[in-house]
């Protein structure tokens, strides 16, 4: 069995950080056997609602600032 942790990539797609198994059986002698490959994407952190919105009241507040001062 091999694992790891890397990135997929992929043409047309965004390259994506995750985990990946393979594995495989035969008998010895001949490549036929059973193999198996699974893969998961990892979980990529979401911003927090208040982070956004602070950012939002912002850069509202200054866009106010600017349009009083013209």
């Amino acid at each position: 069995m091999i694992s790891g942790i890397g990135t997929l990539r992929a043409a047309g797609f965004d390259p994506t950080p995750g985990t990946f198994t393979f594995s495989g059986q035969t008998d010895g002698v001949n490549l036929t056997g059973t193999f198996t490959f699974s893969g998961g994407a990892a979980a990529l952190p979401v911003p927090a609602p208040a982070g956004l919105a602070l950012l939002g009241a912002g850069l509202l507040g200054l866009g106010l600032v600017r349009r009083k001062a013209a």
